[in-house]
C-alpha cells in the first residue's frame, strides 16, 4: 500500500486471548487510510488462525518461522512499513475509535513532532476499567522525565517513520550486551528521538492499556527495573555528565531504596539532577517551565519521604522541601482546579 499515510505495527506472540478485540479497535477507527501491519513472531498458540479470520485488505500478516522477539519484530515492520507514519498497538490493548484519526491531525500540523503519544484507561483481563494515567505532556517536562523512566506509553504512540528510521529504529544504543533481548526498547527509542525532534503527549486517553500477569513488565520485572536502570545511568552521564550507580539508577525509577538510609543520597541527587537540568536547558525554558519543573522536582523528593515508611522523615522532608518552594502546594491547586474545568 505504497500511498498510505500510516502503518499500524503490531507484533503479536501468542496472544490469542485478546487479538481479536485488539484487531477489531483498528479495523473499526474512524480515520480509513492505513495499513495493518501484523507480525505473527512465531506463535505456537491460535494467533495466526485469529489474524487469518479477517477479511479485510487492510491487513498484511507477517510471518516469522521462528519467534525472534519483540525487538526484532519491531525493526522488522519497520522496514516493511510504508505509511508516512507508525502507529504502535499492542495485541492485548484496545485503541479508541477515533485515535489514529486525532494523532494524524495533530501531526500534520506540528510537523516538529516525532512521537506523539496519548494518556490511557487501564484495563484489566476483564476489561473492567481502572484508572487514567495522564503522562507528561510538553517536551521539556518529557526531558525532565527521561532521567526517571519511560515518559510515553509505547503503545499509545504515533510516530513520524522517516525520523525513526533515520535514527536506526528500535535498540541502537549501546548500553547492553544483548540489545535484541532488551526489555526497555521504548524508553531507549524515546531518549535518542529526543535529541532530535520533539516528544508530546496528549492528555486525552485514546487508548485502553491492558494490565495483566503476562504482561513482559510483570514477567520480567527484575530484567525490566535493571535495563531500565542502565538508560538512565546512561541518560545521566550523556546529558549532564552525572555518574551514577545501577543501583541509584533503579531508585531514580522507584523513587525509593532498598536500603531505606540511602533516601538522603537519592533526595541530593534529585536536587542535582534538577540544577543540571535547569542549567543545560534555560535558553529554552522560561520562567513557568522552571516552575514545573521545580514543582516536579518537589513532588518526587516528598514521594521518597513517603517511601521511607517513617512518619518523622516524611514530615522533616515536607517541611525543607516547602522552605525551598514555598508556592508550591498554590501552584498544585491552581493546575489541579485548571485541569478539573477543562
Amino acid at each position: 500500500m505504497k500511498n498510505t499515510m500510516v502503518t499500524v505495527l503490531m507484533p503479536v506472540y501468542n496472544g490469542e486471548r485478546y487479538l481479536k478485540e485488539s484487531i477489531e479497535s483498528i479495523l473499526s477507527q474512524t480515520y480509513k487510510n492505513f495499513e495493518f501491519l501484523i507480525i505473527d513472531d512465531g506463535s505456537t498458540d491460535n494467533s495466526s488462525n485469529i489474524i487469518d479470520s479477517f477479511n479485510d485488505k487492510r491487513i498484511r500478516k507477517i510471518s516469522n518461522k521462528v519467534n525472534l522477539g519483540l525487538v526484532k519484530s519491531l525493526n522488522k515492520g519497520l522496514r516493511l512499513a510504508c505509511g508516512k507514519y507508525i502507529v504502535r498497538m499492542d495485541s492485548d490493548d484496545l485503541s479508541e475509535k477515533n485515535r489514529i484519526e486525532k494523532q494524524v491531525e495533530y501531526m500534520e500540523n506540528n510537523l516538529d513532532v516525532a512521537v506523539l503519544g496519548s494518556a490511557v484507561r487501564l484495563i484489566d483481563e476483564n476489561n473492567q476499567l481502572g484508572r487514567n494515567i495522564v503522562y507528561p505532556l510538553r517536551y521539556i517536562d518529557i526531558l525532565w522525565s527521561l532521567y526517571f523512566g519511560s515518559p510515553l506509553a509505547h503503545p499509545s504512540v504515533i510516530m513520524r517513520s522517516s525520523v525513526v528510521k533515520k535514527i536506526g529504529g528500535y535498540g541502537s544504543t549501546k548500553i547492553a550486551t544483548n540489545r535484541e533481548k532488551y526489555s526497555v526498547e521504548d524508553f531507549d527509542l524515546w531518549f535518542r528521538l529526543s535529541k532530535v525532534s520533539k516528544l508530546i503527549n496528549l492528555d486525552t486517553c485514546l487508548l485502553k492499556l491492558r494490565k495483566h500477569n503476562k504482561n513482559l513488565t510483570v514477567v520480567n520485572r527484575d530484567e525490566h527495573l535493571t535495563n531500565t536502570g542502565l538508560i538512565i545511568k546512561h541518560n545521566l552521564m550523556h546529558d549532564l555528565g552525572i555518574n551514577i550507580s545501577e543501583e541509584m539508577a533503579i531508585g531514580l525509577t522507584l523513587l525509593r531504596m532498598d536500603n531505606k538510609f540511602d533516601y538522603i543520597k537519592l533526595i541530593e541527587l534529585v536536587n542535582n539532577i534538577y540544577k543540571k537540568f535547569i542549567n543545560a536547558r534555560k535558553n529554552m525554558m522560561t520562567k513557568d517551565d522552571i516552575n514545573i519543573i521545580k514543582d516536579n522536582k518537589t513532588s518526587k523528593i516528598i514521594l521518597i519521604g513517603f517511601n521511607t515508611n517513617n512518619i518523622f522523615i516524611v514530615f522533616k522532608i515536607i517541611f525543607i522541601e516547602f522552605l525551598k518552594n514555598p508556592t508550591y502546594l498554590y501552584r498544585k491547586l491552581l493546575s489541579k482546579i485548571f485541569h478539573e474545568s477543562t
